[in-house]
């Protein structure tokens, strides 16, 4: 650990406790100079990470908070809260911390850092596991609150020094969604029994995404037996099998028409039309793509009769009425139908892995399940407070001592050098733009 003393006790608003610092200011302290910073991996099209960032910026102004939000990934920016940012993105930022040359990262700190002198408190909340490191070098360099929250379905198999580094944020409670679920993560198969005591759990807000407005426009749909929805980016790891299953289920009922509708796209356009040619050879399938839709008519999702979604996705529908089955992001089979056989969105607890064309089978065919609706809240400030006001005072409820892990220090040398080479021939060949 990499403790840094920044004066910090002739900052207001902070009171100190040996070497552990208080917070002592209301949320809604309006006159006290705060800054929030998220580091994400693209402010453009439509997915549940660019939602919990819109969402969270609304709420975060709305005390008085400013912001500013960092990617590395150009795509046409769809929510209009987030086109302020346009002009922050940064594509070093992709790469891994070593495949950065020790210029680099201190040209990049810099410019992530600007700005920030004449803040009082300072916030930055990492949503992707490379971005973290990014996360900790702007906290070395300020003294910020530096919190974790990698919104990848999966996460690479770290060292045992990027272990340790996971662990130490950990306690110091900036894990923001570490928990028993999500432990398996960033330590495999290392928990230690103790790291239940600092588990925290978030409610992410980012499934407000429809609009009961008429003016909206939407396909309209050939007459079919049934329409099925897959919701979510095209590039999702589940997307192939999924495709897959509807192959087996359209394929056993050729008898029925079937409609396949999908709300989503992916960075790589390739992505759709290999969809589009693999489902075309299925004669009773209908295809619709859709790419991002933003907001999406609650008029077309009713026209549904069944929906394939994973993580929050899996709301949109679901709020709706919709029978939804859930997929789990680590296996890709069906953790159940949400509601009815599982309550479970991202990963399955005690669910057996399940067939995708079988819950289809069930649920269109079979009649198994009778068609609900759930009585979530509609957007407000209401529904913004209950999802991040805890957040907020988790942050607030764990320590402040403005130290800072010393990030540079888990990879060697050696590795800092074949990084680099490999990220300057990946480029010159064209592999990484």
């Amino acid at each position: 650990c990499l403790p840094v003393d920044y004066g910090a006790e002739h900052h207001s608003g902070r009171r100190v406790y040996g070497s552990i610092m208080a917070l002592q200011f209301d949320l809604e302290d309006y006159a006290m100079k705060k800054k929030y910073i998220i580091l994400t991996s693209s402010i453009g099209g439509m997915g549940g990470a660019e939602m919990y960032t819109r969402n969270k910026i609304l709420y975060l102004k709305n005390l008085g908070w400013e912001t500013d939000v960092f990617y590395f990934l150009p795509q046409d920016i769809i929510l209009e809260e987030l086109k302020e940012y346009e002009g922050n993105c940064l594509p070093d930022l992709q790469y891994g911390f070593y495949y950065i040359s020790k210029r680099q990262r201190e040209n990049m700190t810099e410019t992530l850092c600007r700005n920030l002198s004449s803040m009082e408190f300072i916030v930055v909340e990492s949503l992707m596991l490379n971005l973290t490191f990014w996360g900790e070098m702007i906290a070395i360099k300020t003294g910020a609150k530096h919190i974790i929250n990698c919104m990848e379905e999966q996460i690479r198999p770290l060292s045992d020094k990027e272990i340790s580094f996971f662990e130490y944020k950990l306690k110091r409670r900036e894990i923001l969604n570490g928990n028993k679920q999500s432990f398996p993560r960033y330590f495999g198969n290392r928990i230690k029994a103790d790291y239940i005591q600092y588990s925290n759990t978030i409610s992410p807000l980012c499934s407000n995404v429809t609009s009961d407005d008429p003016s909206i426009s939407f396909p309209c749909l050939r007459e079919a037996h049934y329409n099925i929805l897959s919701l979510g980016r095209l590039n999702k790891p589940y997307i192939q099998n999924m495709i897959n299953e509807l192959i087996i289920f359209c394929r056993k009922y050729d008898n029925y028409k079937f409609n396949i509708v999908f709300i989503g796209n992916a960075p790589d356009r390739t992505t759709e039309k290999e969809i589009s040619r693999i489902l075309s050879t299925v004669q009773n399938i209908q295809l619709y793509m859709c790419g991002y839709m933003y907001p999406i008519s609650e008029q077309f999702i009713t026209q549904m009769d069944v929906a394939i979604a994973s993580s929050n996705s899996i709301l949109v529908t679901a709020d709706l009425g919709i029978q939804t089955i859930a997929i789990d992001a680590n296996d890709y089979y069906a953790i159940g139908v949400y509601g009815y056989t599982t309550m479970h969105k991202l990963f399955r607890s005690e669910e057996p892995k399940q067939s995708i064309a079988v819950l289809l089978e069930e649920i269109l065919i079979q009649k198994k399940y009778k068609r609900n609706s759930f009585s979530y809240k509609k957007e407000n400030h209401t529904q913004l407070e209950a999802a991040f006001k805890p957040q907020i005072e988790y942050i607030l409820n764990s320590p402040y001592d403005r130290a800072a892990y010393n990030i540079t220090s888990i990879y060697s040398k050696k590795q800092y050098v074949i990084g680099n080479i490999k990220r300057i021939m990946n480029t010159i060949l064209g592999r990484w733009k």
